[in-house]
């Protein structure tokens, strides 16, 4: 057995574990982002159906006392962000029963890691978070895994998106919000603006606070940050990340530094050159997980 399969093993069996000690009652906190971040929540979901977990989904000020609560995977726990860590603050305030947060990229924060206990467990996406995590956290149950968009089977997701139940649970979602209707409408258009040159060629750079100056984006093109969302409903990660790979799709080559614009690029096959973002991550996913499945060549320096 691999080590990949033994961590995919764990995962499971953490999740299962939540199950049993919870008897069905998991509760699931979504990370806002952008377009790549769907990407992550639908490998999420795809690994949830596998295991038959069907969490509720809530918001970081709903978590109870008693609770057993996972946040979702991505690259929150970092400096510049602070969702994954008020989530943590939260359950540590409120008494919450088991904690999990999904595969994540972990940096400073020692004040938070300090706190966590046995009931806390953490899943580190690369080997440095878990180096860090490993130092920093030392009362917290710690294991690598990769990054949940990895858990994406495509043929899963073409199933969910071509039927209508999923798109009409993302209509109902939207139409409780016609703030997110109007952002929806802007993705829709605005993302078939990004296209390959004539050669296939597709860059997509970022334009955020995780940009280098080596590789400045254009806001119109930075197909990642063309759409937002906190992404409380299921059918909305699937949808949006279907429409995200659909552009990905056409390019026969990606230049990029966005991390999930290279992970949906070297799941669908196509060759891509990743730069990194701003603090590394982008190399360290490379390390762990594209360096030897995919066809994906890091760009250092």
């Amino acid at each position: 057995m691999d080590d990949r399969v033994k961590e995919i093993a764990v995962l499971k069996s953490v999740l299962a574990e939540l199950m049993n000690k919870s008897g069905g009652e998991v509760y699931y906190v979504p990370n806002e982002g952008n377009a790549g971040d769907a990407l992550i929540a639908a490998g999420m979901w795809c690994l949830f159906s596998k295991v038959g977990l069907i969490p509720k989904i809530i918001r970081t000020e709903d978590i109870c006392p008693g609770m057993h609560v996972m946040y979702s995977g991505g690259g929150n726990f970092v400096d510049g962000y602070s969702e994954c860590k008020n989530f943590l603050l939260k359950c540590l305030e409120v008494g919450a029963a088991e904690v999990v947060v999904l595969p994540h990229t972990i940096r400073s924060n020692l004040d938070v890691l300090g706190k966590l206990d046995e009931r806390f467990t953490l899943f580190c996406r690369e080997y440095k978070s878990y180096d860090w995590a490993l130092q920093h956290a030392p009362g917290a149950r710690k294991y690598l895994a990769d990054d949940l968009a990895f858990s994406l089977d495509l043929e899963w997701l073409e199933r969910e998106v071509s039927g209508s139940e999923v798109w009409a649970k993302y209509v109902g979602h939207l139409a409780m919000s016609p703030k997110q209707m109007i952002k929806y409408v802007l993705w829709y258009i605005k993302k078939k603006r990004v296209v390959p040159t004539l050669n296939g060629a597709l860059e997509i750079y970022r334009v955020d606070c995780e940009a280098t100056a080596e590789k400045k984006g254009v806001p119109a093109l930075d197909l990642s940050n063309l759409y937002g969302s906190k992404y409380m409903s299921r059918a909305e990660a699937l949808i949006i990340t279907w429409q995200f790979l659909s552009v990905l799709k056409k390019a026969k080559i990606i230049a990029t530094n966005r991390l999930h614009v290279s992970v949906g690029g070297a799941l669908l096959g196509v060759k891509v050159l990743l730069n990194d973002n701003s603090y590394g991550k982008n190399g360290d996913i490379y390390d762990k997980t594209l360096a030897e499945r995919f066809d994906v060549e890091m760009i250092r320096g």
